[in-house]
């Protein structure tokens, strides 16, 4: 089975739900994707850059 690993704009798409990536993973399942440190880490820098600090440390 294919395994998946996310890069940090689609892990933005699928946030703001567009593009369909919601649809897609579900489609996949979770436990077949995955996302590297650089991207969490991508993805934690700017929810502390963002207007909504709380709201996107959320995700």
């Amino acid at each position: 089975m294919k395994q998946y690993l996310l890069d940090t704009s689609i892990c933005v798409f699928l946030f703001r739900n567009k593009f369909g990536i919601k649809e897609c993973l579900e489609k996949i399942g979770k436990s077949q994707c995955y996302i590297s440190e650089i991207t969490i880490a991508e993805l934690t820098y700017g929810a502390y850059k963002s207007n909504r600090v709380n709201e996107n440390l959320h995700y």
